[in-house]
């Protein structure tokens, strides 16, 4: 999430947030000087009519969610509500950063399908980890996009001069 504020934002960007949402974000973007404005959410995870409102008033760079068993509501976003954000996106030029490192852990019924099975129709940014479902020390994961967004990504100068991540832990 530090990485992805570093490539696609800048301090004094607007970032959307399901209210409440998972509480290192916040302290993620303000230590980026981001505009964190809270939008809604109801037994179906993020309130799109909410999120169509507050984009009437503000021009985000980012809306973050943790769509799947969400944290710390453990609410889910519906397969049409993933859909509308998705054409969201597009029309109003925000990336989507779906947190969905939950996204492997149901016992029962799955969640609807990622948005990382999504990236080719929209501006989003799937986020995966490791650390919950193989080792929580690992503290590695991975992200799903469409090949603009990665190479924005691979552009950066930590990745293109290796100290960026644990280059070790990636490799194992």
């Amino acid at each position: 999430l530090d990485f992805i504020c570093r490539q696609f934002t800048q301090p004094g960007d607007t970032v959307f947030v399901e209210e409440p949402t998972y509480f290192l974000a916040f302290r993620i973007f303000r230590d980026h000087g981001l505009n964190v404005v809270g939008v809604a959410m109801d037994e179906h995870g993020l309130d799109i009519d909410c999120l169509e409102r507050a984009l009437e008033r503000h021009r985000p760079k980012l809306v973050y969610t943790v769509p799947s068993f969400h944290n710390p509501t453990g609410r889910t976003l519906t397969g049409e509500r993933r859909e509308r954000v998705v054409a969201l996106s597009r029309e109003h030029g925000f990336i989507i950063v779906a947190d969905e490192v939950y996204q492997f852990l149901h016992y029962g019924e799955p969640p609807p399908p990622s948005f990382g099975t999504m990236v080719e129709r929209g501006n989003v940014l799937a986020l995966g980890s490791f650390s919950k479902i193989l080792a929580p020390g690992m503290r590695l994961g991975w992200i799903q996009a469409d090949a603009d967004l990665i190479r924005r990504m691979l552009a950066s100068g930590g990745i293109i001069s290796g100290g960026n991540f644990n280059h070790f832990t990636s490799h194992v």
